[in-house]
């Protein structure tokens, strides 16, 4: 096992980790008088279950929030993760 740059590394490779939390979305359309779709709007519908957690940028380590012992390191950053996604009420998407 590498050694940690500090607490909040990957405990596999010592890279960056990143906090998550996932998000669910409603996409809604009007649908004109020609029979199109229009006034995308994409809407965070609020879940309830805390999907969250948090995983190496380089490696496949991960760790999921409800798996996380609560002196875990990374504990506080889902569950900071998980308060800001709430603020979200609105998406936009770019078309590809």
């Amino acid at each position: 096992m590498p050694k940690l740059k500090n607490n909040f590394s990957c405990p596999d490779c010592g890279s960056t980790v990143k906090a998550w939390a996932d998000l669910d979305a409603q996409v809604t359309f009007e649908i004109s008088k020609s029979g199109k779709l229009v006034k995308r709007i994409i809407e965070n519908v609020q879940q309830s279950d805390g999907r969250c957690g948090v995983e190496c940028s380089k490696c496949s380590w991960a760790v999921y929030g409800e798996d996380m012992d609560d002196d875990s390191p990374f504990a506080k950053f889902v569950g900071e993760a998980l308060g800001q996604q709430a603020d979200i009420q609105f998406l936009t998407a770019k078309r590809v």
